[in-house]
């Protein structure tokens, strides 16, 4: 890729007679030559170059790659040799209308138009039969079809519809006939609401409503259910609800009862809403307040989810993490980054034995909690930004920690001491038994470690074994004090 032009492929394609699949992403190409010929081809990915035509390819062509390229028109006479295609690909073109000869293609299942100037939902879509995955999100689409179009052509076979991004504001009663829809997703329109029929789209499993207008939960998610005497969602697993200008939750949202994962980030809710604390099978929980309220406490009740994996705190206020987290044993991935804690309760966190990530950025600690080596099972501490902390990088599986402090030697895995303009690298556990000492003896890093280098004479640029008998001197004068 990035240096093959019509000039080689000239030479060489006519050899290729039977090649089955074919890439050339990233080029300057403006046409392909031979393709046709390839009586055996399959695929061919042609994203990030400058067709503006679709090129003219066999009929025994099955999955089609035009993204990022200046396609304008799709003309009706492309649908003559893309009979047979499977998967057709065309996000990112300038392209305006779908022609109604689309419906010739007899297999299609996947279709991607999204970041095209269609201004609508094409009626022309309507005519492919076996679609079941159809992206149009960034389209500048406003309006809808009528919904006897949906029922007629999409509500058995459509499975999968992205809509995001665009300017739709109404309630969408249109796509409640689609009954096999299993992935919707509208995130970043101007709904406020949605129509009351959203209850019958009992296939649902992921539904996407970041970045809306929404200021209440819509009450037919909450009664999803084939058993219409049932007030219960038996199919919703992912609700994402990011964006929206949401103040509480409704108790009703505890009849999601299999909900697994819920983002109800940058809202306007004054507490934690406590009601979802009943959603017994919540695996993720998302509650970053970049752009909401801020909290600094959690229930007690929290325990309640005694499933959960993944929570993310970020952007909050909290000054420690809530004791009711370290109850949770099957969380892997904890994220209380840019909070204001300035410390880590390691006594409790051995109950966590399932964790693999910490994400502390950007908060206030201004040591490294050594006591982490404890715990084997941890892969990742992320302590960067935390503009006081000095910390070994590699003797947990990662530990990120990039700030003007200190750098890390990732090869030699030591952690380099600023002090004045000297750099020191120290061996990582040696490193933390030194400052964990310091700390006890009450001289701060500045003091401690310029008053070290004055004393042992050691040159900023000095490395190997010199610099580790510097390091081995502090520690046993740290010792005999």
């Amino acid at each position: 890729s990035n240096n093959i032009n019509e000039n080689i492929l000239f030479k060489t394609f006519s050899q290729f007679k039977y090649l089955e699949e074919l890439y050339l992403d990233n080029n300057k190409l403006k046409f392909v030559p031979f393709l046709s010929d390839m009586i055996s081809l399959r695929l061919i990915s042609l994203n990030n170059n400058l067709f503006s035509t679709i090129p003219l390819c066999s009929t025994s062509l099955e999955i089609l790659n035009l993204n990022n390229n200046y396609i304008r028109q799709f003309y009706s006479k492309y649908c003559l040799f893309i009979v047979n295609i499977i998967e057709l690909n065309l996000e990112n073109n300038d392209i305006k209308q779908i022609p109604i000869e689309i419906e010739k293609c007899k297999r299609l299942k996947y279709l991607n138009l999204s970041n095209n100037p269609l201004m609508k939902y094409s009626e022309s879509l309507f005519y492919i039969r076996t679609l079941n995955k159809l992206y149009l999100n960034i389209c500048d689409i406003k309006y809808l079809p009528s919904i006897d179009l949906f029922s007629k052509y999409h509500s058995k076979t459509l499975t999968y519809l992205d809509l995001s991004e665009n300017k739709l504001c109404s309630n969408l009663e249109q796509l409640t006939i689609l009954t096999s829809l299993t992935i919707l997703n509208l995130n970043n329109n101007k709904l406020y609401e949605l129509h009351d029929h959203f209850q019958y789209m009992t296939c649902l499993e992921i539904l996407n409503l970041n970045n809306n207008k929404l200021k209440h939960v819509p009450e037919c998610l909450t009664r999803m259910s084939h058993n219409t005497k049932k007030n219960i969602n038996e199919s919703l697993r992912e609700l994402h609800l990011n964006g929206n200008q949401l103040t509480s939750l409704p108790d009703d949202i505890m009849h999601l009862i299999l909900l697994s994962l819920l983002d109800i980030s940058n809202n306007s809710f004054r507490l934690f809403p406590e009601q979802i604390v009943f959603l017994d099978h919540l695996t993720c929980l998302f509650y970053d307040q970049l752009n909401g309220i801020r909290i600094s406490d959690l229930p007690q009740e929290f325990t309640n989810f005694k499933y959960l994996k993944k929570c993310i705190f970020s952007n909050n206020q909290f000054s420690e993490i809530p004791l009711c987290i370290f109850k949770l044993k099957c969380l892997e991935y904890i994220d209380f980054s840019y909070n204001y804690l300035d410390g880590l309760q390691t006594e409790y966190l051995s109950n966590l034995e399932n964790l693999k990530v910490i994400n502390l950025k950007g908060n206030c600690f201004k040591k490294f909690p050594s006591t982490l080596f404890n715990f084997k099972w941890l892969h990742t501490v992320d302590l960067s930004e935390n503009v006081y902390c000095l910390a070994p990088p590699n003797d947990l599986n990662e530990i990120i920690l990039r700030n003007h402090e200190h750098n890390i030697d990732e090869k030699n895995q030591c952690v380099e001491v600023v002090a004045q303009d000297g750099r020191l690298a120290a061996p990582a556990r040696l490193f933390a038994i030194i400052n964990d000492k310091r700390e006890e003896i009450g001289q701060t890093e500045f003091e401690f470690w310029n008053l070290a280098i004055t004393r042992f004479g050691q040159s900023p640029t000095e490395t190997g074994q010199k610099c580790a008998f510097f390091f081995q001197n502090v520690h046993t004068l740290l010792i005999t004090q």
